[in-house]
């Protein structure tokens, strides 16, 4: 007779808890082996991943704060993170709370959890990609009451970076028109006064990111008394 269940390859347990296995030789003609038993073995939870949130990615301008969403302050559970690439261990420094990412290009984070009566968790990893932001454009005149018409310049102090405005206060984007030479504010198309908002920034894509949105205060225009 035979009991438990045919030996037909490498057995998968996934079971939680103290295991001892044992086995049994049968073969026709001849009487059945003594036992083999196993060493006890344990089998243990987990620790959970570490995740990051954001979970990777970018390009982000300046800076990228990065926060481990399923860490749990005061529940006994640990995360010991690097920044840099490098595995992290024991002695890697603890996270505590969000943290910020303001070194210029990519950076790798890694980052296991620890939890009493689990085992530590596998390493999470993710990539974060900072861009240097491109200067905020200048104008030369911010705001005013003119007669007729008035012209402002705008500038920016990064090399190569190209202006993108809107006079009408709405947000410039990379379709906004592209500045030049001067911005001519003028009458209405009626010849009675206009008033003008300009809004700029500034692009240099893809090695850099977008400047900070200028504002100016308001232009009005106005008919000569």
């Amino acid at each position: 007779a035979t009991h438990g269940t045919k030996y037909d390859g490498p057995i998968v347990d996934s079971t939680l808890g103290p295991k001892t296995l044992k086995a049994i030789v049968y073969a026709a003609g001849m009487r059945p082996s003594p036992f083999a038993v196993s060493p006890v073995y344990d089998i243990i939870a987990r620790a959970d991943r570490p995740k990051f949130e954001p979970s990777s990615g970018g390009p982000f301008v300046s800076k990228v704060t990065v926060s481990i969403s399923n860490y749990v302050p005061n529940s006994g559970s640990a995360v010991h993170l690097s920044v840099g690439g490098e595995e992290p261990t024991m002695f890697s420094q603890m996270y505590s709370g969000p943290f910020e990412i303001d070194t210029i290009g990519t950076t790798v984070v890694k980052a296991y959890m620890t939890k009493p009566g689990r085992a530590d968790s596998n390493v999470a990893e993710a990539s974060f990609t900072v861009l240097e932001q491109v200067a905020t454009p200048t104008i030369d005149i911010t705001s005013g009451t003119f007669e007729d018409e008035v012209t402002v310049h705008l500038a920016c102090a990064t090399p190569e970076a190209r202006i993108r405005y809107t006079t009408d206060g709405s947000e410039p984007n990379a379709a906004s028109a592209e500045y030049t030479d001067g911005i001519t504010l003028g009458l209405a198309p009626d010849g009675s006064f206009a008033s003008y908002v300009v809004k700029a920034i500034a692009i240099k894509a893809p090695e850099m990111g977008n400047s900070l949105v200028l504002e100016s205060g308001t232009f009005t225009v106005q008919p000569p008394a």
